[in-house]
């Protein structure tokens, strides 16, 4: 009787045991992969790029993770779908237009995410009459778990952005160098993009610039000797939006309370094109400049 009340226990505890974990898988989801910067993408490439590679990123979720080989293959109805939705107009990425460099991954339990990635061919895309209306369309395919469909479509919209090298305070710049240890201005160049590469720029400076400004400004600004002067130019680098070029004054052989004017523009860019405000006029004051607040003025006359 002692030894069928034990066994009675422990079926009653095994019970019990299968009955919690049961209940503890209720509320946790199947396995599934899918694309996680899925729907419309934009894939911003610049007009000075060959080619440009962009990623996708496939996803498992879901408990009791499992080994899968996912792959991405082209889904052109996918567009006809979106600008069904959408009441847009694009158009699929023609083939020659992209490759798929890495149309496979693997995800497992540990390593629940696989990168893949298509390179889309810049030059020819710009030569598409409508280069920015678009979609290459891609799905997600999965050996052994399956693919949430909501979320296992992207749908990448490349798009085109220029390169300009601008200039920092373009435009007249009234710059005081009273100071006895004043000596150095700067002419900043940058660019509003991500920069990625190495470039060479050329830049004017001298009498001929300001002769230019002159005629065109109606101005007869005195120019800035060159023997008075030395420009030293800043270059953009891989991984910087911004090149700092410097001007030495040699005072010595200026007249002190004389203003001085020099111009300086970017002439040309190795990669990039130049923005149309490209130069600085330095009005420079080799003396404090006298601000008269006018307090000891006095009206000798008024017509009404």
């Amino acid at each position: 009787m002692k030894f069928n009340h034990i066994l009675l226990l422990c079926a009653g505890a095994l019970l019990l045991n299968a009955c919690e974990k049961d209940h503890r898988d209720d509320n946790l989801t199947d396995p599934r992969v899918y694309i996680v910067n899925n729907g419309m993408q934009t894939a911003t490439y610049y007009d000075v790029e060959q080619t440009s590679d962009f990623n996708i990123y496939a996803y498992g979720s879901g408990y009791a993770g499992r080994t899968t080989r996912v792959t991405i293959v082209p889904a052109p109805e996918a567009v006809e779908a979106y600008n069904t939705q959408n009441g847009t107009s694009f158009a699929a990425l023609p083939e020659d237009c992209y490759r798929i460099v890495q149309d496979n991954g693997t995800i497992t339990a540990e390593g629940r995410r696989a990168t893949l990635s298509v390179r889309l061919d810049c030059e020819k895309i710009m030569q598409q009459p409508y280069m920015n209306d678009f979609l290459l369309p891609l799905r997600l395919r999965s050996t052994a778990t399956e693919v949430n469909e909501e979320l296992g479509t992207i749908l990448i919209n490349p798009r085109m952005q220029q390169t300009e090298v601008l200039v920092r305070n373009a435009g007249f710049v009234e710059s005081d160098l009273s100071d006895a240890e004043a000596s150095v201005l700067e002419f900043t160049t940058y660019t509003d993009f991500d920069n990625k590469w190495d470039s060479r720029t050329e830049y004017e400076h001298g009498e001929e610039v300001l002769a230019e400004y002159n005629a065109e400004h109606g101005t007869a600004y005195i120019p800035l000797p060159k023997s008075a002067y030395t420009f030293t130019a800043g270059q953009l680098v891989q991984g910087s939006n911004e090149a700092v070029s410097t001007i030495e004054i040699d005072k010595s052989g200026l007249t002190p309370d004389r203003y001085y004017t020099l111009a300086v523009r970017v002439k040309s860019n190795s990669m990039f094109k130049t923005g149309e405000n490209n130069t600085v006029v330095y009005h420079i004051a080799l003396s404090p400049i006298c601000a008269d607040n006018r307090s000891t003025w006095k009206l000798v006359s008024c017509s009404s």
